[in-house]
């Protein structure tokens, strides 16, 4: 009892369930949303959620309002909703709260995308919501923390397969979740 319960609906991507995973599972996901305060599904998890059809990127800023909203009602909790595209050059989330405040929560896109984004987004919103943090607050951490991962990545020149190299910029991490 109090404690925050964050639900990462892991399911699929790019407009399809991973190998393995059922419509029938997708309902039971569903169900477990509904017990929690904050989702962070991504575009194709919340279709999934909705029993909705897929739409690709990019969204009007209404359009990923709606999305949350109607994620919302469906469940009961705040929303983070992530690879959320506005435009070309930016990607990161589209946050409701329970409050029904709006927000975007941007990063600049990189040309690539590699797996365990979506691990390290909801790790980093956990943590700054524990530290404190408001929704929309965590939810930018998190995009800029994931961003910078990624970029280190590929700085390093790193598999894509393997994920993000998201320790070295823990310090980064750190100081920012003492300064919110």
């Amino acid at each position: 009892p109090g404690a925050l319960r964050l639900v990462d609906p892991v399911m699929g991507d790019g407009g399809a369930l991973y190998a393995g995973f059922s419509a029938e599972f997708a309902g039971e996901m569903r169900a477990l949303c509904r017990g929690a305060d904050v989702i962070t599904p991504n575009l194709t998890e919340a279709a999934l959620l909705l029993d909705r059809p897929y739409a690709p990127g990019p969204h009007t800023q209404a359009e990923l309002f709606s999305l949350c909203d109607a994620l919302r009602e469906e469940c009961g909790a705040a929303v983070v909703l992530t690879g959320a595209q506005p435009d070309a050059d930016s990607i990161g989330a589209a946050v409701l709260g329970r409050d029904g405040a709006f927000s975007l929560c941007l990063s600049p896109r990189l040309p690539f995308s590699m797996p365990g984004t979506g691990d390290v987004f909801a790790s980093c919103l956990t943590a700054a919501l524990l530290a404190g943090a408001p929704l929309p607050a965590a939810a930018q951490t998190a995009a800029d923390f994931t961003r910078r991962a990624m970029a280190r990545s590929a700085r390093e020149g790193r598999d894509k397969r393997y994920g993000p190299c998201f320790e070295p910029e823990l310090p980064w991490l750190a100081g920012r979740l003492a300064a919110l």
